[in-house]
């Protein structure tokens, strides 16, 4: 139902973290992707609703240790995404700023 691409932001992980870290997160987030995906909701970017269901599902299930691991791996990808995004308006509104600046005065 809802296609997430995380695969910019784990792309952007590469060479800052050691690749086992890596592993783990991308593991720990398509747990979590895959849950939001049978409960028909979206992942990205995070809500704080959705993750209170999420951790209140694996309560039982999984150790805190691992359920803070995975909300960290969480936490990091919603960061990478949302900055993305960020940098994609930064570059826009930088073009816009350039386009007003120097050829609006032309015209």
């Amino acid at each position: 139902m809802y296609k997430i691409n995380i695969s910019q932001a784990f792309q952007r992980l590469e060479g800052a973290y050691a690749p086992n870290m890596i592993k783990s997160y991308y593991a720990d987030v398509k747990h979590f992707v895959d849950w939001s995906v049978d409960h028909e909701v979206s992942p990205f970017p995070l809500s704080d609703t959705e993750l209170n269901r999420y951790v209140k599902s694996m309560q039982f299930t999984h150790r805190y240790s691992t359920i803070l691991r995975k909300l960290v791996a969480i936490k990091k990808v919603n960061e990478l995404l949302y900055t993305i995004v960020q940098d994609i308006w930064f570059i826009l509104s930088t073009c816009l700023v350039l386009i007003f600046y120097f050829f609006l005065p032309v015209l």
